[in-house]
């Protein structure tokens, strides 16, 4: 889609994100794993639609 160099950079902050993810439950004590993956759960559900409402508005544009 000619997109190229914005999807590597999503894919970099992906993996950079997970490994920093993977690092914070590793530490956190399992009464607190619960709690925290919920909280990142709703930080994914309100971040992500964010993200694709823009691009979906231009794609939705050109592509009537």
């Amino acid at each position: 889609m000619g997109c190229q160099e914005k999807a590597k950079k999503v894919m970099r902050l992906t993996l950079l994100a997970s490994v920093a993810l993977a690092a914070i439950f590793f530490f956190v004590p399992d009464a607190w794993g619960r709690v925290v993956g919920l909280g990142v759960e709703a930080a994914f559900y309100t971040i992500f639609p964010r993200l694709q409402d823009t691009e979906f508005g231009e794609w939705a544009t050109t592509h009537a």
